[in-house]
């Protein structure tokens, strides 16, 4: 099983996380001191902002995976979105026009236990778990599928708020992912949080019969720069909201309240190890609030 650890030590300071790629499972790590930049983040010079090591006063924590397990994958789903539901047993929306999906897929033998396809003009993206319901954004026209998260019934078609930058769709995150069963009730004050590619992060709620706009906020790094990009999503908690930044082996931890990054997840030498074969981009985060576990494609 996967735990946090974490010491008192700044650098010393450890997380469990897991990888599915394979589905792998890794490790959080403070890098040492000197630390090989990662690939290039939109809008930024060199790596990410904020890799200022000057001692251990560095405000802005930064990490680096280490894989702890490895987990079977479908080679040919393009991760969009995921979640973790307990009972080792993952929720998945995959992408691409003609091969998108809905899925629940066992955990340990990577088994897609079941599925709902989407017509083949549909690209899928974000996934979450939402009023009882599992909800999918699609990629570049505003609509968001509901789900009967027992069946993977596509039961409904909803509009996203029309006071988005863009019209990508693209991460999509609730208070709910992770939790260790199906809701008996809905619990209070749940959020819900979606990107579409450029800086903003929104947060939108279901009322009156359609999704509407709760509030926006621009992505913010370490040093106040705007930062796209931010893909599939995983609120960790009320405070700290991961998002895959697309195109890069990182993730950014954000406060949700603010937009602000306060730390970065450094996981550029996965791309390199031996489980990353036949890969394609680093996406796709889910969190087992109960294990305390991570898991990434």
């Amino acid at each position: 099983e996967v735990e946090i650890m974490a010491e008192t030590h700044f650098w010393a300071t450890c997380l469990c996380v897991a990888v599915i790629a394979c589905l792998v499972a890794v490790v959080l790590q403070l890098p040492d001191n000197v630390v090989k930049q990662p690939a290039e983040v939109p809008g930024v010079a060199k790596g990410p902002p904020g890799l200022e090591f000057e001692g251990e006063s560095s405000a802005t924590k930064v990490y680096r995976l280490e894989v702890v397990n490895v987990y079977p994958h479908d080679p040919s789903a393009f991760t969009q979105g995921l979640l973790y539901l307990g009972q080792d047993t993952l929720y998945e929306s995959t992408g691409l026009h003609g091969k998108s999906n809905v899925r629940k897929v066992d955990l340990k033998t990577g088994k897609v236990l079941q599925t709902t396809p989407n017509h083949r003009r549909d690209f899928g993206e974000g996934l979450a778990y939402y009023k009882g319901y599992f909800w999918q954004l699609l990629w570049q026209n505003q609509t968001v599928y509901q789900y009967d998260p027992r069946t993977l019934e596509c039961i409904g078609a909803y509009q996203s708020p029309k006071e988005f930058d863009y019209v990508d769709g693209w991460g999509l995150a609730s208070t709910s992912d992770g939790v260790g069963q199906l809701h008996d009730s809905i619990p209070a004050n749940e959020q819900l949080y979606i990107t579409d590619s450029g800086t903003k992060l929104y947060q939108i709620e279901l009322a009156g019969g359609k999704f509407v706009l709760v509030k926006s906020m621009t992505i913010e790094t370490p040093e106040g720069k705007p930062l796209p990009m931010a893909n599939e999503l995983e609120l960790v908690s009320e405070s700290s909201l991961w998002a895959n930044i697309y195109g890069q082996d990182c993730i950014a931890q954000i406060n949700p309240r603010t937009g602000k990054v306060f730390g970065w997840i450094l996981a550029e030498h996965l791309s390199r190890s031996e489980q990353h074969k036949g890969g394609d981009v680093f996406n796709g985060i889910a969190y087992d609030r109960e294990g305390k576990r991570f898991f990434v494609t």
